[in-house]
């Protein structure tokens, strides 16, 4: 029987998802053995390095999704696509972003929403994830495209985000992404202190490169 994951692959086209942290933040995620959702951090008095844009998260922060009637700030976000407009933002801090990578099996496993583009965006739509085909939401092209400065509907569908809710616990973590082996080697030795099994990879092609390189 071919799981979801091989499925996702064969009949869209894409990968698995990313959360994007900071290095600061990966010793709490591996002591939880989850990331919570911005509203369950602010709930358990969690402090966490921040690298999303403030007016972002603002806006984030005053949304509720319909489908679900739960704020966005109760949903952990992961995204489908590589090199997304967030990343580029965040490309002066290069050497502290990491990407944590999950399996899409995971869709089987938690309360999971779907959204078509940027969930900040009010042109987006929401859906609940219940079998194969609600992915049928997702434009894969503009997500698995690297063109889209020039257009905002690609620029937003490029965007579209996994969103589970509360916490994501680490049982379906694939590998760790980071930019430099100098990074890797603080990586391995976190997650041999919390004796957990993971891959870590350098990954020039999840980056930006800095504007002065």
């Amino acid at each position: 029987m071919i799981n979801l994951r091989s499925q996702i692959r064969q009949v869209y086209e894409l990968g698995d998802v990313q959360h994007i942290t900071h290095l600061d933040n990966l010793k709490e995620i591996l002591t939880d053995g989850c990331i919570f959702s911005k509203n369950q951090m602010f709930t358990l008095g969690k402090k966490f390095k921040d690298i999303s844009s403030e007016s972002v998260q603002t806006g984030r922060a005053n949304i509720t999704i319909p489908c679900s009637g739960k704020p966005l700030h109760d949903y952990v976000p992961l995204y489908w696509g590589k090199k997304t407009p967030m990343v580029s933002y965040l490309r002066k801090m290069n050497d502290s972003l990491l990407f944590l990578i999950f399996s899409t099996e995971l869709l089987l496993q938690y309360d999971c929403l779907i959204s078509d583009g940027n969930a900040r965006s009010a042109k987006t739509l929401f859906k609940k994830f219940r079998e194969l085909n609600d992915l049928d939401i997702l434009d894969c092209k503009s997500i698995n495209t690297s063109k889209y400065a020039y257009d905002d509907e690609t620029k937003r569908r490029k965007q579209s985000e996994l969103l589970v809710l509360n916490n994501l616990p680490l049982n379906h973590l694939l590998r760790i992404v980071c930019y430099s082996e100098a990074v890797k080697n603080k990586v391995e030795t976190l997650l041999t202190t919390h004796c957990t099994t993971c891959g870590v990879y350098v990954g020039f092609g999840n980056y930006y490169y800095m504007d002065n390189q």
